[in-house]
């Protein structure tokens, strides 16, 4: 990996940059108590700058709690650029979803014009899906979004919280286009972040695509993977049609599937993603999950398969076990990480692309998503059963 060291200020350089500050809820805004556990509570206040905050609050109120907390722990980003924050919602991510996003998608392409870089701060748990919707629903953003969030609370002693937030406000103050995920000193692109610890600081990593860069006792980034920084104002392009209709599968070895619940997902669902082994792998002694692929051709309901390695892709073509899932229509995921694999598959559905389509739109990349080429989904396509006159059995 080739690093570019660079030389931050400790204040705003001149001219300051407007970035907009959007708190969407988390433990970095919360307060972890033993007798008090963190249940937050959707919000919709609003705060401008720091110095313009008491009389800007929706709602009658004087000043947010979120606010009052970057003021007494965290002033030092106020220094570094002009900062507007704006409150959201106050939600534990696990109750975030694509209608949340798509606010948050809404709210940047309507202030683009007002602010030079954005920052969400979001709960860790779903911030990889936040990331990789952003990436793929706007097309090449000509400003920094970055996402960021904390394993511990901003008022705790040992919080990682007030680092991640200065590291969030200088990458974004250096306006390199993009949507980026700062936390833990790291920085990574935001269609290739999984959450891989839930005990660590270091709770992300970016299995199958480098590091954007790295704030530690010296700043680098990787200005190769960076798009040049464009004096482009025009908003970019911003389709958050998504449907969260789908459901997640994972293969447990041995384990049939019961046929009321086969039955039940293809009455409810639009799009299935299995989850196998290794390279893209299903049990095929057992007829069940090939039942389900045969069925779901049949109604046209998208099959996606993911892989549980972090690292590597998905590759049918190489044993019977990956074969039989492929000819029965399943769709390749290459090396997406599986948050980035269920937004797309999301955005699928929600876009209504035609059935037939599927294996070319799921291998076009929309936001640098997948290193892997297209030609083997292309492929895939070619012999998709559905073309031929039926499953292969």
């Amino acid at each position: 990996m080739v690093l570019t060291r660079l030389d931050l200020p400790n204040h705003a350089p001149a001219p300051r940059r407007r970035i907009l500050l959007l708190h969407t809820g988390g433990t970095l805004g919360g307060l972890l108590d033993a007798d008090m556990p963190l249940v937050p509570e959707p919000s919709a206040a609003f705060s401008g700058g720091l110095d313009g905050m008491a009389a800007t609050a929706a709602g009658g109120a004087a000043d947010h709690d979120f606010v009052r907390e970057l003021r007494c722990y965290c002033r030092e980003i106020f220094d570094l650029a002009d900062i507007t924050v704006r409150v959201l919602f106050q939600a534990d991510s696990s109750n975030m979803g694509v209608t949340e996003w798509a606010e948050i998608g809404r709210v940047i392409v309507s202030s683009w014009s007002e602010f030079d870089a954005f920052v969400i701060v979001h709960g860790t748990d779903t911030l990889a899906y936040c990331s990789s919707f952003l990436s793929l629903t706007m097309s090449s953003p000509s400003k920094p979004i970055v996402l960021t969030g904390s394993q511990r609370p901003l008022r705790e002693l040992r919080s990682d919280a007030r680092m991640n937030l200065i590291d969030a406000v200088q990458l974004a103050g250096l306006c390199y286009p993009g949507v980026f995920v700062a936390f833990d000193s790291d920085v990574f692109l935001g269609s290739r972040v999984a959450k891989l610890s839930n005990l660590e600081l270091g709770a992300f990593q970016s299995p199958n695509f480098p590091k954007i860069g790295h704030f530690g006792v010296e700043v680098e980034l990787n200005t190769v993977l960076l798009a040049e920084i464009s004096d482009r104002e025009s908003p970019p392009e911003f389709d958050p049609r998504a449907s969260d209709c789908i459901v997640v599968l994972a293969i447990a070895p041995g384990a049939p599937l019961n046929s009321d619940i086969r039955k039940s997902v293809l009455t409810h669902a639009k799009g299935i993603v299995i989850e196998g082994f290794g390279l893209g792998h299903g049990p095929t002694r057992l007829a069940d999950w090939i039942l389900l692929c045969e069925e779901a051709l049949v109604l046209e309901i998208p099959v996606l398969m993911v892989t549980p390695c972090r690292r590597g892709r998905v590759d049918m073509n190489l044993y019977p076990v990956g074969r039989a899932f492929r000819d029965r229509g399943v769709m390749n995921s290459a090396d997406m990480t599986r948050e980035c694999a269920a937004i797309k598959m999301m955005m699928m559905i929600g876009r209504k692309i035609a059935f037939c389509d599927r294996h070319v739109f799921m291998a076009t990349p929309l936001g640098r998503e997948s290193n892997a080429p297209a030609l083997m989904s292309h492929q895939q396509h070619q012999q998709d059963p559905k073309r031929a006159g039926g499953p292969k059995r």
